[in-house]
């Protein structure tokens, strides 16, 4: 009769047992973690987003299953990157230089007394130092190698050699104040002074001292300044500035497939909706077409995964986040208060005047070609500045008042008599916000779901690297509950 005898295990058994245990525990954990950790190969299928949820969520959806629940959760929260090491903090402030060489500081700061130093400053620079950790970490899943946008990028840069810190220049997101701050860092109060009443367009076109490039900026690995503005707001503005108020109407005649190339008649700007446009984007880029630089994506103009970034400046805490900078910088006393005097003090009397004679020096040919009148051009300006939170909506474009004008076109007479009303009718600054927001609100509940979607797509690195919601503002309200 056989007798069994107990079961010993032997060590080459009880190896090969723990070989698989441990081999199904990498096989589990790696599906929890691809995410996060995948190789370039499989980082094309990763950011390939889900079209029918996109348009519902916070965060790209990469999986199959569909769910009747809005998912709200932030495009940078911990849960989309939980295994990245804590935030550093930020570099210390560069130094400063004088043609190159490294000086000691001599000239009072803002920043030099500590008592300024408050609470105020280390919550923002602490905001400041989650955005930046954020950035990096979106860019280490190089998700900008598959991104929907495949124009030629196009770099501008600017560059304080008195404070050694570089700024990406971006369209649409406070650009003509930049030049005004940099020309103050680096040749001072009265110089700025003389700029200020310049025109927007003048101020573009004129070659400052700071310019520098993309190539200057990396090879110095100067510590940058980056600009940031949520894609549905930035587009909006865009075309407010440059198609309503036909400051690039030769795109109309783009966007509406009009050919003047061939012809010796009169061609006049054409009527272009928001969704006329924002479906010309979505085919020009589609075709691989390079798109002008105020509606281009902020990636394709900064390379923000190349530079070493110490803030981001978002459109929407803009002064706040001026403010930061400044006070990061140890900008001197002087250069610090004239600096957030204009950037605080009355926009209608600083910014309107630059506005309207950009606009009305712009359309002279078409008034001259009988294809527009200054009556009509200044009731678009009103509704403009209607939509910028400037006037309020309840106040009507005062026609006859306007009409009885000597010279309708005289650019200071205009701006003076358009100030003059708003001063009748004042905006507080929630007020202006609101208006602002209800405008853009407006303006999307009109556009198509596929052409959302197709914007979200195009977007998509933009919205992820500066942690934009992907829900478009007309249904913010309604998922935000």
């Amino acid at each position: 009769m056989l007798q069994m005898r107990p079961f010993r295990p032997s060590f080459a058994r009880l190896g090969l047992v723990l070989m698989v245990a441990l081999m199904a525990l990498y096989v589990f954990s790696g599906r929890q973690r691809s995410l996060y950790f995948s190789s370039e190969a499989g980082a094309a299928h990763i950011f390939r987003p889900n079209k029918c949820l996109l348009k519902y969520t916070n965060v790209p959806v990469y999986n199959t299953t569909v769910s009747s629940t809005p998912i709200y959760v932030s495009p940078m929260s911990s849960s989309m990157f939980p295994l990245v090491s804590r935030t550093k903090d930020l570099p210390p402030p560069p130094a400063r230089l004088d043609n190159g060489i490294r000086i000691q500081k001599t000239v009072k700061s803002v920043a030099d007394d500590t008592e300024e130093l408050t609470n105020e400053f280390a919550q923002m620079e602490k905001e400041q130092r989650l955005q930046i950790d954020k950035l990096t970490q979106v860019c280490s899943t190089n998700v900008l190698q598959n991104a929907t946008y495949a124009g030629m990028g196009s770099y501008k840069y600017h560059r304080s050699r008195a404070y050694n810190v570089g700024y990406c220049k971006v369209p649409k997101c406070g650009s003509t104040f930049w030049i005004r701050l940099f020309t103050v860092l680096d040749n001072g109060i009265n110089v700025a002074k003389n700029i200020l009443e310049k025109s927007r367009s003048s101020l573009h076109n004129m070659r400052h001292s700071f310019h520098s490039s993309l190539l200057s900026i990396l090879q110095l690995k100067s510590p940058t300044i980056l600009s940031a503005r949520n894609p549905y707001s930035r587009l909006h503005s865009a075309y407010i500035d440059k198609l309503y108020l036909f400051l690039m109407w030769n795109y109309s005649l783009n966007i509406l497939g009009i050919d003047k190339t061939n012809t010796t008649e009169r061609i006049c700007p054409q009527a272009v909706s928001f969704e006329d446009f924002l479906q010309w984007i979505l085919r020009d880029a589609s075709q691989g077409k390079t798109l002008n630089r105020h509606w281009a994506p902020i990636f394709s103009l900064c390379k923000p995964c190349d530079v070493v970034p110490i803030s981001i400046i978002r459109q929407e805490t803009f002064a706040k986040d001026v403010k930061f900078i400044l006070q990061y910088l140890k900008v001197d006393e002087d250069k610090y208060e004239f600096i957030m005097s204009a950037l605080q003090g009355n926009r209608v009397k600083t910014a309107l005047p630059s506005i309207i004679a950009t606009v009305f020096n712009r359309v002279k040919s078409l008034v001259r070609d009988n294809c527009l009148n200054w009556i009509y051009i200044a009731r678009r300006t009103w509704s403009a500045l209607q939509i910028q939170g400037f006037i309020a909506n309840e106040v009507n474009f005062p026609f006859e008042q306007f009409k009885n004008l000597t010279d309708p076109s005289d650019v200071v007479k205009v701006s003076e008599f358009i100030i003059s009303e708003i001063y009748k009718h004042p905006l507080s600054k929630d007020e202006s916000h609101n208006q602002r927001k209800m405008a853009l609100q407006a303006a999307y509940s009109d556009v198509s779901e596929e052409t959302i979607v197709g914007i979200q797509q195009l977007y998509r690195e933009d919205f992820l690297l500066f942690g934009y919601s992907f829900v478009p503002p007309n249904k913010e309200d309604i998922y935000s509950e």
